[in-house]
């Protein structure tokens, strides 16, 4: 995941114009989810999404665009046309006196992991526990 965020920043650095600043953020979630109607599962699902925000700042203005990944090698080319796409927009934004951004690189990652405890022992536990009940609820 570093790595592909990595080439990703990369892409687009590779698109920064002299008088702008850019600021690229990914968010990413691999979850799964279970939910119960009347005591028994209903809908089992997964979700895996990716998205990315690039913020463009130039000439006292900012403009954010932000995207669905595919986590795939296309990627590269959607962050490029929605950094056009936020520089596109600067030109119809008033000037933001308000506008912060760092001056210096920072980086920072926020990992969330945890051992998480066997699905479909708990599903089959909240099922035998809801026996003749009208469980609604989710787990996730």
């Amino acid at each position: 995941m570093e790595a592909w965020f990595h080439t990703l920043a990369d892409a687009t650095s590779a698109c920064a114009r002299a008088d702008e600043v850019m600021v690229l953020s990914i968010s990413a979630e691999q979850s799964d989810f279970v939910r119960f109607n009347g005591g028994r599962v209903r809908q089992p699902g997964s979700v895996l999404q990716h998205n990315a925000q690039m913020r463009v700042i130039a000439g006292g203005r900012q403009s954010v665009s932000t995207i669905a990944l595919q986590g795939d090698g296309d990627d590269r080319e959607r962050v490029r046309s929605a950094t056009s796409a936020a520089r596109d927009g600067l030109v119809d934004l008033p000037i933001d006196p308000h506008i912060l951004f760092a001056t210096e690189v920072r980086s920072s990652a926020s990992y969330r992991q945890g051992k998480r405890p066997d699905a479909t022992a708990i599903v089959t536990s909240i099922v035998d526990e809801a026996a003749n009940l009208d469980l609604v609820g989710i787990y996730s």
